[in-house]
C-alpha cells in the first residue's frame, strides 16, 4: 500500500482551503520488480551518494499532470538556453491561470486555480497589458454597526476604473441589500471583521472601521457575482450552511435572509473598497489579488496570446537546473578523502621516516670498516660520499617504485573497507578506486624526495662522526639546562591543569595544552635521569646514554606520541550521554523525533488539534509538540559527503525553543548583542534577507561557511532569498537542516501546507506510549518516530568511523615504531660492541650482557608507554568527564600490547649477540 498526498493546486493552509477534503491517496499495488543500482534503483536528482528509498509507478496512476521534466543537453547549451525556451513558450494555462468573462460587466478576467495570484505574476501581467486591473475579494465574518450585524459576506477591493469613482483608504461603498439590512446611510461607520490571512489555522480575527461613502443602486453593474473567487468549498454550494470554507462557520448566526441572498445573488460582494486598502488587509503569502480584470470588450484569446512568454518562469515557480554539472561540482567539492587519509596517515609516514633513519644509521655503522679502507687507499670525503649516496640511491629508487604500487593496492583495500566495514563514513557501497599516472608519479617522487632527504641527513652525521673518531669527547653532557626546562614545563603543566578546572568553557583547549606539557615533563624527566644522576656515571649504560641521549629518548618519545594520539582519538569519539537529554543538550530536552510523509495542517497543541487526533485524553493527554514546516532539499548532514548548496529548510517555533532554553550554540554572528541566539531568527537584516541557524558541523563541512556568511536560496516566488547564518548549533538533532523562523518560512514558502517534522515531549517515562500513540493517530500521514537521542547518535557514525580509521592507522604506526626498537638496540650494540667484547673478556657471560642491554631498553619502553598514557588522559579529561566514559581499559590493553610487542622485538634483537663475534671484535682492536 502506497500513501501519498493528493495533488491539489490549492495548498491546505491557503485561505479558505476546504478543511474536510481528504488530502492523502492510498493505492494498493503489486511489486513487479526490485531494481538494483544499475537499473536506476538509486535514481536521485539531488546531491547525495546515500541510498534512496524509491518507488517507481506509472505516471497515469498519479494523474496526468507532472511537476518535473528531464531534458538532455547534448549540445551543452546550458540552463540559460532552456530557461529562454521555457519563457517564450509558457502560457497562462501552464501555471494554473485561466481567462473567463464577467456576464454582468463583460470584462475578461484572469483567475487562478490557487485562488490568489502571486504579486510577481500580477506585476508581469500589468507590465505586458497596461490596461490590466488587479482585484481582490475576501470573505468578511461580519459587517457591524452599533446594534446590528450581517454575517459571512464578501467584500471586493477594486481599482477606480471599476469602482467608477475615487475612494479614500477608510471609505467603503455598500450594496443596497446591506444598507437596508443594517440601516446604513452615507457617512455612517461600518465595522468589518475577518480572519487574518497570516494566521494560518489559528484563525485570528481582525477588524477595521470604515466610513460609508455611498450606497449602490440595484441596477449597478458592480453587483457582479463573478467578483467572488471560485472558492472550492463555497462556490456552487446550495446554501450557506453547506459551506466548507476552511474556517469556522457559526451556523446559528446565519439567518433565513442570508440564505435567500445566497440563493439569489450567490457571492455578490456587499461592500467595495479600494484595491490598495484591500491588498494591505487581505493580501498574503499566496498572492496579492484574486483576479486581474481587463476592460470590457477585450478579446480573451488576444489576452492569453499576449501573456504567452510575458510571465517570468521563476516567478511562476519554474526553475531550470543543470543537474549533471551541479552533482559533479558537489562531488568535486565534497569530502576530500585523499587529504583526509593523508592526514590520518601522517603518523604512519612519520613512523616510516624514523624507521628509515634508524635503519640508515645502523647500515652506515656497518660501513665503518669499509670507510677506513677507503681512507687508506686514498679516497677523499667527496668520493666516499658519492659512493655511499650511489648505494643508497639504488635502494631508495627501488623502494619508492615498489611503495607507489603498494600504495595503489592499499588504496583498493581502503576503498573496499569504505564500501563494507567503514560504510558508516560514506553511506554507500558504490565507491570505486581510481588509478592514474599522476597519483603514482606524485607518490613516487614524494617518497623518493623524503628518502633522499633522510639519507643526506644521516650521511652527513655519519661522515662527521667518523672523522672525529676517537677524538670525540667522552664526557657526558651537562644537565643544568635540561633541569631549568623541566622546572618551567612542570610549572606550566600544573598551571594549565588548574586553569582547565577554573575555566570550564575553555577546558578542552586548556586540557590539551596541559596534556602536551605533561608529555614534555615526562620526557625531560627521563632526560634528566640520564644526564643528571651521578650514580649512573659509574654504570656502564648510564655513562653511554648520557653521551648518546637520543638513543634512549627517541624511541620513548615515539611510543609516547603514538599512545598520546590514540588516547586523544578515542576520547573524541562521540557517544550519547545524559547531558544530551537536557534542554541545552543535542536533543533540546525532547523525547522523540518524528516525521510525516504528508504534512499535518492541524496545530497538535491546540484544543481542536488534540481533539481531532485523539491527544486530549488518556495517556496521550500530556504530550507536547514542537511542529516544524519543511522545505525539501538536499541532506546537509555529515552522512552526505558532497557539498550541499540547497539544503532542506525547517521553519521552527522560535518562542518554543527560547522559552524552554532548548539547545546550545557553538558560534554566533559578530556584533550581535542579544541574549538568546534563537531570537535572531525574528529579526530582519534587509530586503529579501533573513537570518538562519544551522548545526556547526553542517556549517563547516557541508556549507563550508561560518556565522555571518550568506546562503542564497530560490524562494517560492522566484526571488533570491538571502539567508544570513546568524549562529551555529552544537551537535543537535537538526544536523542536515537550515533553520529559519516559522513566520519567515510561511512568507517565502507559503505552499508548504503543514508540519512534517516534530519534536515530541511529555512525561519522561512514557516515550514508547507517545511513539505508538503518534503512529496510530497519524497513520494516514505516513509517520516515522524515533527517540531523539537515537536520532542524535546516528550523526555520530561518520565522526566515530573516521576516528576508528585514525585509531587503526595510529596503532599501525605505533606497531611500526615498536618494531623500530630493534633498530635502536642493534644500533646501540654496534656502538658498544667493543665495550661488550671487553666485558666478555673479563668474564661476563653472554646472557648477562644480554640482560644488561635488555634492561635499559625495557626501561625506555615502559617510560614511553607511561608517558603516553598519563599525558593522553590529562589532555582528554573534559571529554572523559562529559562522555561519562573511561579509556582506562582501552589504554591498558593498548599499553600491554605495546609492551608485549616491544619486549618480543627486543628479545629477538638481543639474540644476535654472540660470544664469538665479541671475541673477534676484541681481537680486531
Amino acid at each position: 500500500m502506497i500513501r501519498f498526498k493528493d495533488t491539489d493546486p490549492l495548498p491546505d493552509n491557503a485561505p479558505f482551503a476546504p478543511s474536510e477534503e481528504e488530502t492523502t491517496i492510498r493505492k494498493i499495488m503489486r511489486v513487479a520488480k526490485i531494481l538494483d543500482d544499475g537499473e536506476m534503483g538509486d535514481f536521485y536528482l539531488g546531491v547525495s551518494q546515500m541510498e534512496q528509498a524509491n518507488i517507481f509507478m506509472n505516471i497515469s496512476d498519479m494523474g496526468e499532470s507532472a511537476n518535473r521534466m528531464l531534458l538532455t543537453d547534448d549540445l551543452k547549451r546550458g540552463t540559460q538556453y532552456f530557461s529562454g525556451i521555457l519563457a517564450e513558450n509558457m502560457g497562462i494555462t501552464d501555471i494554473g491561470l485561466s481567462v473567463r468573462v464577467s456576464e454582468k460587466r463583460g470584462e475578461p478576467e484572469i483567475i487562478s486555480d490557487r485562488i490568489f495570484i502571486d504579486k510577481g505574476i500580477v506585476d508581469d501581467i500589468v507590465k505586458a497589458v497596461p490596461s490590466a486591473m488587479p482585484i481582490i475579494t475576501y470573505m468578511v465574518n461580519s459587517f457591524n454597526t452599533g446594534t446590528d450585524s450581517t454575517p459571512y459576506s464578501f467584500a471586493a477591493a477594486l481599482p477606480p476604473e471599476i469602482l467608477g469613482r475615487e475612494l479614500r483608504g477608510n471609505e467603503v461603498i455598500v450594496n443596497p441589500w446591506l444598507a437596508e439590512d443594517l440601516g446604513l446611510g452615507t457617512g455612517d461607520t461600518l465595522d468589518l471583521t475577518w480572519f487574518a490571512t497570516d494566521s494560518g489555522r489559528d484563525m485570528e480575527e481582525r477588524s477595521g472601521l470604515f466610513t460609508v461613502a455611498g450606497i449602490l443602486e440595484w441596477d449597478s453593474d458592480l453587483l457582479d457575482p463573478s467578483l467572488m473567487p471560485e472558492f472550492p468549498g463555497i462556490s456552487g454550494s446550495v446554501s450557506c450552511s453547506n459551506w466548507d470554507a476552511g474556517v469556522p462557520i457559526l451556523l446559528e448566526r446565519i439567518r433565513s435572509k442570508d440564505e435567500d441572498y445566497w440563493d439569489k445573488y450567490q457571492g455578490t460582494p456587499k461592500a467595495f473598497l479600494t484595491f490598495p486598502e484591500g491588498e494591505k488587509l487581505w493580501g498574503n503569502n499566496f498572492g496579492s489579488a484574486t483576479a486581474v480584470r481587463f476592460p470590457a470588450g477585450s478579446d480573451p484569446e488576444i489576452i492569453a496570446s499576449t501573456l504567452k512568454g510575458a510571465i517570468r518562469p521563476d516567478v511562476a515557480g519554474f526553475t531550470v537546473t543543470d543537474t549533471k554539472n551541479a552533482n559533479i561540482k558537489a562531488a568535486s567539492n565534497g569530502v576530500d578523502f585523499s587529504s583526509l587519509f593523508l592526514g590520518l596517515s601522517m603518523f604512519i609516514i612519520f613512523s616510516c621516516v624514523i624507521l628509515l633513519s634508524m635503519a640508515l644509521a645502523l647500515w652506515f655503522d656497518s660501513k665503518r670498516g669499509q670507510l677506513i679502507t677507503y681512507h687508506a687507499i686514498g679516497y677523499n670525503r667527496k668520493n666516499i660520499r658519492m659512493l655511499l649516496i650511489g648505494e643508497t640511491a639504488m635502494i631508495a629508487l627501488a623502494a619508492s617504485l615498489a611503495g607507489s604500487f603498494a600504495g595503489y593496492l592499499f588504496n583498493i583495500v581502503i576503498v573496499k573497507a569504505l564500501n563494507s566495514v567503514w560504510i558508516g563514513t560514506v553511506q554507500t557501497d558504490t565507491i570505486t578506486p581510481g588509478f592514474g599516472f599522476w597519483p603514482l608519479f606524485t607518490g613516487f617522487i614524494s617518497t623518493l624526495a623524503v628518502t633522499v632527504a633522510v639519507v643526506l641527513f644521516r650521511l652527513k652525521k655519519f661522515l662527521a662522526a667518523s672523522e672525529k673518531g676517537i677524538k670525540q669527547s667522552m664526557s657526558p653532557r651537562s644537565s643544568s639546562g635540561n633541569r631549568v626546562y623541566l622546572i618551567l614545563a612542570l610549572i606550566a603543566a600544573v598551571a594549565a591543569i588548574i586553569a582547565s578546572l577554573l575555566f570550564p568553557r575553555n577546558a578542552t583547549s586548556l586540557s590539551f595544552v596541559a596534556g602536551i606539557l605533561v608529555f614534555i615533563v615526562f620526557i625531560l624527566s627521563m632526560r634528566q635521569y640520564y644526564l643528571g644522576a651521578k650514580e649512573l656515571r659509574s654504570n656502564y649504560s648510564g655513562l653511554f646514554y648520557s653521551r648518546h641521549i637520543a638513543q634512549i629518548i627517541t624511541p620513548a618519545i615515539f611510543l609516547a606520541a603514538g599512545i598520546f594520539a590514540v588516547a586523544i582519538t578515542g576520547a573524541n569519539k562521540k557517544t550519547t550521554t545524559e547531558s544530551m537529554l537536557l534542554p541545552s543538550g543535542g536533543t533540546g530536552g525532547y523525547l522523540l523525533w518524528a516525521e510525516t510523509a504528508v504534512p499535518v495542517t492541524e496545530d497538535l497543541n491546540s484544543d481542536r488539534g488534540r481533539f481531532e487526533m485523539g491527544f486530549d485524553y488518556g495517556e496521550m493527554e500530556d504530550i507536547h509538540f514542537a511542529q516544524m514546516k519543511k522545505m525539501s532539499g538536499d541532506n546537509a548532514s555529515c552522512l552526505n559527503i558532497n557539498q550541499v548548496t540547497s539544503p532542506a529548510i525547517l521553519g521552527i517555533p522560535v518562542s518554543e525553543f527560547t522559552d524552554r532554553g532548548s539547545f546550545s550554540f557553538a558560534s554566533k554572528i559578530k556584533g550581535w548583542q542579544g541574549e538568546n541566539p534563537w531570537t535572531i531568527l525574528e529579526e530582519k537584516p534587509g530586503e529579501n534577507t533573513i537570518y538562519g541557524i544551522a548545526d556547526q558541523t553542517v556549517l563547516e563541512w557541508s556549507f563550508r561557511m561560518k556565522a555571518g556568511d550568506t546562503i542564497k536560496y530560490a524562494a517560492e516566488n522566484g526571488q533570491i532569498l538571502n539567508i544570513v547564518i546568524g549562529a551555529g548549533l552544537n551537535s543537535s538533532v537538526f544536523q542536515g537542516y537550515l533553520l529559519i523562523g516559522k513566520d519567515n518560512f510561511e512568507k517565502w514558502f507559503p505552499s508548504v501546507d503543514g508540519s512534517s517534522v516534530f519534536l515530541i515531549d511529555g512525561d519522561k517515562g512514557k516515550p514508547d506510549t507517545y511513539r505508538q500513540g503518534f503512529i496510530d493517530a497519524l497513520y494516514m500521514y505516513g509517520p516515522s518516530v524515533e527517540p531523539s537521542i537515537e536520532k542524535l547518535a546516528s550523526f555520530f557514525t561518520v565522526n566515530n568511523t573516521y576516528l576508528d580509521v585514525f585509531m587503526i592507522l595510529g596503532v599501525f604506526g605505533i606497531v611500526l615504531g615498536t618494531a623500530g626498537l630493534g633498530f635502536i638496540l642493534a644500533s646501540n650494540f654496534n656502538r658498544r660492541r667493543k665495550e661488550f667484547a671487553l666485558m666478555n673478556a673479563f668474564g661476563y657471560k653472554k646472557a648477562r650482557i644480554r640482560g644488561l642491554l635488555l634492561r635499559d631498553q625495557v626501561m625506555m619502553l615502559i617510560w614511553g608507554i607511561v608517558t603516553g598514557i598519563v599525558s593522553g588522559i590529562t589532555a582528554t579529561m573534559p571529554s572523559l568527564r562529559s562522555s561519562g566514559g573511561s579509556p582506562f581499559t582501552v589504554l591498558l590493553v593498548l599499553a600491554l600490547s605495546m609492551f608485549a610487542i616491544g619486549l618480543v622485538t627486543l628479545l629477538i634483537s638481543v639474540r644476535n649477540l654472540q660470544n664469538r663475534r665479541l671475541i673477534e671484535e676484541l681481537r680486531g682492536e
